[in-house]
């Protein structure tokens, strides 16, 4: 027997987190026993016309339409169910999410939550949101031990349990592995010339609609590493790595801002070019990574590279603690613009343990893999 599946998700709009999970996602069910036909959500970028799928328009409209036809539904993760930022946005998405699983469950079809990041919750209100989502659904699966509590903290019970997985991102065919990840001494006195890896986000003006914010951070970040290539001269070149070039929120401005303030470095501005798996091989060389951009902390995991996160929403610090990263690995991007973050990229650039995951990259595949394993290899009449 075989099923048709339609696979949700933000691919195809220039965002390399979005469109790697797309594409692992994709590859994965399609290496079931059973895959049958697979339809994916897209948008106008190309990202999935070397994989053997149906591709729809990322609509509410096409969305709706397939789900009657199709028997089950994936809808994966990012991070959907929070509340931060503009509680309108946020009325939105879980609106659409609601509607489509009551659409599927009208007709019959399964749903299943692929790896989702789930909260912070605040307030009852979206409590009771994401409490009809996750009763809603016949199986999920969350990518942190964090998540999980807050799914677990619901005021109602679900018949379903929910899985404890991982980002899907480490089940991506073509990522290059390091063979000896974390070096017994990385210290600047072993490698006299790094190169830096850095990612940015318009975090403030996302959330806080204070975009003023923002450049404050690409100053911290800025000062920073002028700070460390004066003291240490061991910083041969600086590459921003641009993850989301789409046109809503993207992060090229904000970088190309990072560009100029780095005048008199050696630089590069490496933008996503809707090849998730090229970008991801394309940090291999890279020792150490100042990341913003949640899946530029899943990148620098999977490349086994030394990184310090400036954490803009709590998915990145519970990333961070789910894969065993130190404390002082992080900090918060109010911090980075209140007092700066030249001590951090120190210890950073210096090779303090903090900075590496006491989680290998098999237990993070193994775990990635459990959020397909809770999906039924075909649906039963």
């Amino acid at each position: 027997m075989t099923d048709s599946t339609l696979v949700i998700g933000y691919f195809g709009f220039g965002n390399a987190g979005d469109d790697a999970i797309g594409l692992a996602t994709v590859r994965q069910l399609a290496k079931r026993s059973t895959p049958g036909q697979i339809t994916v959500t897209t948008g106008p970028e190309p990202v999935f016309e070397h994989d053997n799928v149906r591709t729809i328009t990322y609509s509410a409209v096409s969305i709706l339409r397939l789900i009657a036809k199709v028997d089950r539904v994936v809808m994966t993760g990012g991070t959907h169910f929070h509340t931060q930022g503009d509680s309108y946005d946020r009325v939105k998405v879980f609106s659409f999410y609601i509607l489509a699983i009551l659409w599927a469950k009208l007709w019959r079809t399964e749903v299943d939550l692929l790896a989702h990041g789930i909260g912070p919750i605040d307030g009852r209100f979206y409590r009771i949101l994401t409490t009809l989502v996750v009763v809603l659904a016949d199986n999920l699966s969350v990518r942190d031990e964090r998540s999980l509590e807050v799914v677990e903290s619901l005021p109602a019970p679900s018949e379903i349990s929910p899985v404890l997985a991982f980002d899907v991102a480490p089940l991506l065919d073509q990522v290059v592995r390091r063979d000896d990840p974390w070096p017994e001494s990385s210290s600047v006195e072993s490698s006299a010339d790094l190169t830096i890896g850095v990612s940015l986000t318009p975090a403030y003006e996302k959330y806080y609609n204070d975009p003023e914010k923002d450049d404050e951070i690409v100053t911290a970040v800025a000062d920073a590493i002028h700070h460390i290539a004066g003291e240490h001269r061991n910083i041969e070149k600086v590459i921003i790595f641009v993850l989301h070039t789409g046109k809503f929120n993207d992060d090229v401005s904000m970088s190309r801002t990072l560009l100029s303030e780095l005048d008199g470095m050696s630089t590069e501005l490496r933008l996503y070019q809707n090849d998730p798996e090229s970008f991801i091989r394309s940090m291999h060389k890279v020792d150490r990574v100042i990341g913003m951009k949640y899946h530029s902390l899943v990148f620098a995991f999977l490349q086994a590279i030394p990184t310090l996160a400036v954490s803009y929403h709590p998915k990145c610090q519970w990333f961070h603690e789910y894969t065993g990263y130190g404390s002082d690995a992080r900090v918060s991007m109010h911090n980075a613009v209140s007092s700066g973050i030249q001590s951090e990229v120190e210890n950073l650039v210096l090779g303090d343990e903090s900075y590496e995951p006491s989680m290998s990259f098999d237990e993070a595949e193994s775990l990635a893999r459990q959020s397909f394993e809770a999906i039924s290899e075909e649906r039963l009449s």
